[in-house]
């Protein structure tokens, strides 16, 4: 059975609503650091990207879709910064900063051409890479990080 792609949006934001509202209420009960509140505002920017691609699904504005491009990467770098945070204990304003002027930067650059397939594969490798960042902060995080886990 294949899916549209409505279904699919529509499942990715009711899942991405449902880890955001777990992330809220588990830090209104525990409030014993900012690590998960930075990883809801995190959510919440993703939840607000897919609600601006279905838009940009339904409507082929180039809006939409531009601001979809760029809230996904504002979510997924503050997510960097939450992995860094968790890290570290502080949350790095500065990587944030300059995560997102560079990767905005690349993304505006074709949208403002008229070429929004473009800035949207480029928008899917940045988050790629934005990800492969956050999995990373997390790796090293662990204590088996040098050594190879064999399951």
């Amino acid at each position: 059975m294949d899916f549209e792609n409505s279904s699919l949006q529509i499942a990715a934001f009711m899942a991405a609503s449902a880890v955001t509202i777990t992330l809220v209420v588990s830090w209104l009960a525990g409030k014993t650091g900012n690590y998960l509140a930075t990883c809801a505002v995190a959510m919440m920017a993703i939840v607000i990207a897919i609600c601006l691609s279905i838009i940009f699904t339904n409507t082929s504005g180039t809006t939409a879709g531009y601001l979809a491009s760029l809230t996904l990467l504002a979510g997924l770098t503050i997510g960097h910064a939450g992995s860094h945070q968790f890290r570290y204990g502080h949350f790095s304003s500065r990587v944030v900063s300059a995560i997102l002027v560079m990767s905005g930067t690349i993304v505006t650059l074709p949208t403002l051409a008229g070429f929004d397939g473009l800035a949207m594969m480029i928008t899917n490798i940045l988050s790629a890479l934005i990800l492969a960042a956050i999995a990373w902060e997390y790796w090293q995080c662990r204590t088996e990080n040098s050594t190879i886990i064999i399951s």
